[in-house]
């Protein structure tokens, strides 16, 4: 596979991520006050509370951008703190560190706030990855 066959590739995996993160990310945010039974997608428990409850559906963890434990000051600093992570990866692999790898990740507004990442996958660093990174900061509405 020559490397403009990777790059969309691995387009069409960012666009396939983005798409996946927004449909269920909708529906965890959309149940975000239901009863835990009554909830479509479940919240696990895998450790932290700085990310906000969590959750792991069809391979993508899910955190939940809420100060459910008051360490920011409000869900306002929350979200912030989650953007910070999307920028955060986003200057990371900017360096073009040859042989680092970087996870996909997507930031969801839609009434609140949620981080996802792909569990599972990880992107190459240098097979034209800009494609997932400006992907991975669409924002839904």
């Amino acid at each position: 596979m020559n490397r403009g066959q990777q790059a969309d590739k691995l387009c069409t995996l960012a666009k396939d991520f983005v798409a996946a993160a927004k449909m269920y990310g909708k529906i965890i945010i959309s149940e975000v006050f239901l009863p835990y039974k009554q909830k479509t997608i479940k919240p696990i428990s895998i450790g932290g509370v700085a990310g906000g409850e969590k959750y792991i559906h069809r391979g993508i963890l899910f955190k939940f951008a809420m100060d459910w434990e008051g360490l920011y000051g409000g869900d306002e600093y929350s979200a912030k703190v989650a953007s910070h992570e999307l920028k955060g990866l986003a200057r990371y692999f900017s360096c073009a560190v040859r042989g680092l790898h970087f996870p996909l990740m997507a930031l969801i507004d839609y009434r609140y706030v949620l981080t996802t990442n792909r569990t599972h996958a990880r992107t190459h660093p240098h097979t034209h990855a800009q494609c997932a990174i400006a992907h991975d900061f669409t924002h839904t509405t």
